[in-house]
């Protein structure tokens, strides 16, 4: 049964690999540039509450004359994460 069960997750997920294989590719149609990084949005330290029910964490962007970073720090209840 375990032998019958591990051919037929195999030839599953074979199928399914040559089936994306086939489908195209969703790239962008140009290279990535530094001035895409103008609209990045960073998630960077996050940390739990000591009670677990809030996360905090720091978002950063580029400011509006993309000479510099803007950071600010936001909470969610960590039910929401």
């Amino acid at each position: 049964m375990k032998t019958l069960f591990s051919v037929v997750l195999i030839t599953l997920v074979a199928s399914l690999a040559a089936q994306d294989a086939k489908e195209p590719t969703s790239l962008p149609k140009r290279s990535f540039t530094e001035k895409d990084l103008f609209n990045f949005v960073w998630v960077a330290n996050p940390e739990l509450s000591p009670d677990g029910t809030r996360a905090a964490f720091t978002r950063v962007t580029v400011d509006e004359k993309k000479i510099g970073y803007e950071t600010s720090t936001w909470t969610v209840a960590s039910g929401s994460i």
